[in-house]
Order: structure tokens, then sequence, then C-alpha cells
């Protein structure tokens, strides 16, 4: 990917700090105390996922820089610009991936196709086109027609859909990038507004995971005060009846004594 010649040490090294980070994420996510949800079903989790892949991508990103500067591939001056795409492009690919693997293995299935969905994977394509059919100066500008179908995508469907739509989008971004022959600058800017974009979708899904989730319960909750409306009305009418009864019974009684 990063097209370096680099020795066997230093790949063994930028390799061992790769899984040492992403590895202690990984293993501080599962661990007890954090409570961390695999099903990303709250914002609690989806922020502590973000937090860990910040932070982690952030010590690989610097852990390879020190690799590459002690074996003299990277100069000095190069460090900054070279912790930026590092950073950059590991956080997408978190960001994009990990969620959508995780939606995969928990809830075993994808939102099943249907016109509105076939509407939207047009709609992402068609943006896609636009944005790289057009000049190069205006390319970044259009770049947030994509917030349309995704944030659509997120509202109609939740976290579920939106992490597919996320995952589908970033493919064709990245063919786009391949075939239009980007320099580094604009793949690195490009990445940082996919960035935002999947910060952004996933939010509104959780969001919207958790307004369903939150109408479910009220609606559960209204059935149950329902029922029990139901059960004291019953013990109303069985006590209104009992009266009614009574009065009659204990005239007889009483004309009989």
């Amino acid at each position: 990917v990063r097209n370096l010649p680099l020795p066997y040490g230093a790949e063994f090294l930028v390799v061992l700090v790769s899984g040492l980070g992403f590895g202690g994420a990984a293993a501080f996510l599962l661990s007890r105390r954090v409570h961390f949800d695999l099903t990303l079903s709250s914002r609690r989790s989806l922020l502590m996922l973000m937090l860990a892949a910040a932070v982690s991508i952030a010590l690989v990103a610097l852990g390879h820089i020190f690799i590459l500067l002690w074996y003299g591939i990277l100069a000095s001056d190069d460090v900054l610009q070279a912790g930026l795409r590092a950073f950059v492009g590991d956080m997408i690919g978190v960001m994009v991936v990990t969620p959508f693997l995780l939606i995969l293995f928990t809830r075993r299935q994808l939102p099943r196709p249907s016109w509105e969905i076939g509407v939207m994977v047009t709609l992402i394509f068609a943006a896609l086109w636009l944005v790289f059919g057009s000049a190069q100066s205006f390319r970044f500008q259009l770049f947030y027609v994509l917030f349309i179908p995704v944030v659509w995508i997120a509202v109609r469907f939740g976290l579920d859909g939106v992490t597919s739509g996320l995952m589908l989008t970033q493919i064709g971004l990245i063919g786009a990038i391949q075939f239009s022959e980007q320099t580094t600058v604009d793949v690195v800017s490009y990445q940082a507004l996919m960035a935002v974009l999947a910060v952004t979708g996933l939010a509104v899904g959780v969001l919207v995971n958790e307004q369903q989730r939150t109408q479910q319960q009220l609606r559960l909750q209204q059935e149950a005060l329902n029922r029990a409306s139901r059960l004291g009305t019953m013990g109303e009418f069985a006590a209104a009846v009992a009266h009614e009864i009574n009065q009659p019974l204990a005239a007889i009684a009483n004309y009989t004594r």
C-alpha cells in the first residue's frame, strides 16, 4: 500500500507495532471493565470505538514514523505529512470497516433489497460520478453531495444500513481515486472528507437506533398501561355488579327475618 522498499527488519517492526497497537485497542474494548457493546447499540459504544481507534492509530502512526526515521527511509522534514497520511488513512479504514463487520457478525443480516435501497445505491454512485466527473477545482466542494444518500440511509435504516452504505461509498471512492489518478495530497483530502462523512453517518445511525428503541419501549409501556387500565375497569365493573346484587339480596334477607 505505501510502496516503500522496507528492509526486512523495518518490515517486521512495522508489523509488530501495528499488531501491538490495534491488538491493544481490541483488548481494551473487550475487557470486562469497559463494558463495550459489540452491537454498537448506544452512543457510548460508538464513542468508545472512535476514541480507542483514534488513540491506537495515533500510536501506531508514531511508531511507524519512528521506525522509518531510524532506518533513514523518512526525512525529518516529512514527519508531519507522513504522520497525517498514516493517521487519516488508517482512521477512515477502521471507522468504515470495523462497524460494518461488527454489525454483520452480531446481527448476521443486511438490509433486505428493495427499490428504496436501489435508489440509494444509485444516488451514491451518481454523487461519486458528479464529484470525479467535474473539474478538479470543484471536486472537494461537490464531495458534500455524498452526505445526502448517506444521511438518508442512516435515517431510514439506522446503524445497520448506514454501515453498508459507508462501505459501498468507500469502495466507490477508492475506485474513483484509482481511475482518476489523484495526487497524494488529494487522496489524503478525500480520505479526511470521507472520515467526516463516516462519523456523521454513524452518529445519525446510532441516534436513529436509540430513537427506535425508545419508541419500542414506550409502546410496550403503553400496552402495559392499557392492560392495567382494562383490568382496573373490570374490577370496578365487578364491584359495581356485586354492589347492585348485594342490595336486593340484603332486602330479601331482611324481609325474610
